[in-house]
């Protein structure tokens, strides 16, 4: 089995972000990259779609787990039926 290597551009594309959201995710450690050189103005990096994959897995597990707008809500429904 291959694994597919995606461009900054190419995951952006994919989460539907601005390519300076994924090198700010890069950046900040939540989605692993492999170096690839220098451009001409950025570095070079390559993000393996598995690690794509697993960001969004983990981020929709954080949302599940905690959702404050959730609980936010039922309060303020709460405290409108008083």
């Amino acid at each position: 089995m291959t694994e597919d290597y995606l461009t900054v551009l190419e995951v952006a594309a994919l989460l539907r972000v601005n390519k300076q959201t994924v090198y700010q995710m890069v950046w900040g450690g939540h989605l692993p990259r492999i170096d690839i050189g220098l451009g001409r103005k950025r570095p070079r990096y390559r993000i393996r779609r598995s690690a794509v994959d697993e960001f969004m897995l983990r981020r929709e597990e954080d949302r599940k787990s905690s959702s404050p707008a959730t609980t936010r809500n039922q309060a303020a429904r709460t405290r409108h039926r008083r």
